[in-house]
């Protein structure tokens, strides 16, 4: 029947499962963890008692709550400096693209948004050259 600072639940939980945590005073970004305790927790926020329930999605009620306005997943920086090297400074080869290393690393919807970029940019490699010719003899 103890209370608790939800910021400071958020933060013991992070820690405890080995996350490391910062806390930016003034933001609202906010990282959350389910409760995987028997029992109700009761936590308390600007002079507001919150029931956190045993099994319930914690981010869930505090965003009916209004407490957490966003979340933002943080990169994995090894990942991200592969596909880095891999994809986006790869200027001799411009239209191959590491489609099952976009989809592992930002999902479905953008892997398909930049294979799609990719051939739409082999679809226009032939009329860009044949227009570049055509402007070429039209100058003379």
């Amino acid at each position: 029947n103890k209370g608790y600072d939800c910021v400071e639940v958020l933060v013991n939980e992070f820690r405890n499962v080995g996350l490391i945590v910062e806390r930016v005073l003034g933001l609202s970004d906010e990282f959350i963890k389910v409760n995987k305790k028997n029992s109700d927790v009761t936590l308390k926020f600007d002079g507001k008692e919150i029931q956190w329930e045993a099994g319930k999605s914690l981010l869930q009620r505090l965003e009916l709550e209004g407490i957490v306005k966003q979340v933002f997943p943080l990169h994995d920086e090894i990942k991200r400096k592969k596909l880095l090297r891999s994809w986006a400074l790869n200027w001799w080869d411009f239209t191959a693209q590491p489609i099952d290393e976009i989809y592992a690393y930002f999902g479905t919807k953008i892997a398909v948004y930049f294979a799609f970029l990719g051939m739409y940019t082999r679809w226009m490699i032939f009329p860009a050259t044949f227009g570049l010719i055509l402007q070429l003899i039209d100058f003379g």
